[in-house]
């Protein structure tokens, strides 16, 4: 409970610094679109201050091809919102199954873990806006249980039965459509 209080207390007193900042007044953002600050395929809320915005969001994981994938981040713009981006994004997706087969009772816990930082361009057009991004980005997937690879996959690290954990690097390509209020 206390660290819920101190999360919100931070960041009221950061919406209220950013609030009173002489470059503007606060305001929401609705955005759909593809890439690690979507969770692959999804929607975030943005908060927008001046030339800086913290956004959070769900997603659709195309890595395993789950839902729901939750992701945060920051971004930075050149102009109030709009202009040229850097965006330093994460998602995750923790899922875990529970299968009941004649033999017991299995599970399958994943769980996949992205870091990108992606450089782009936002344009607005009164209230709607469109954006597209690229940058470097990383994946860790890790799968533990029954959809695990058995026998275990060259590729993995850290490998033991039923278990494969992997990370790549991966190019990040960035699409989004949203609306600014």
């Amino acid at each position: 409970m206390t660290y819920r209080r101190s999360a919100v207390t931070v960041i009221a007193l950061l919406v209220g610094v950013a609030a009173n900042a002489e470059t503007g007044e606060p305001h929401v953002a609705v955005v759909g679109g593809t890439g690690v600050a979507y969770g692959r395929v999804g929607a975030h809320l943005e908060l927008l201050v001046s030339h800086f915005g913290i956004f959070g969001g769900v997603g659709y994981d195309t890595n395993i091809n789950e839902a729901a994938s939750f992701t945060a981040g920051m971004r930075a713009f050149s102009g109030r919102g709009e202009g040229a981006m850097l965006s330093l994004n994460f998602a995750i997706l923790p899922w875990k199954h529970i299968v009941v087969d004649p033999f017991g009772q299995e599970f399958s816990d994943v769980q996949d873990v992205y870091l990108s930082a992606t450089v782009g361009w936002r344009a607005l057009y009164k209230f709607v806006f469109f954006e597209g991004g690229v940058g470097p980005a990383w994946l860790r997937a890790r799968n533990h249980g029954q959809y695990a690879f058995n026998p275990p996959d060259p590729d993995c690290v850290g490998t033991w039965p039923r278990s494969c954990d992997r990370r790549r690097w991966f190019v990040d390509l960035s699409a989004a459509v949203g609306l600014a209020f």
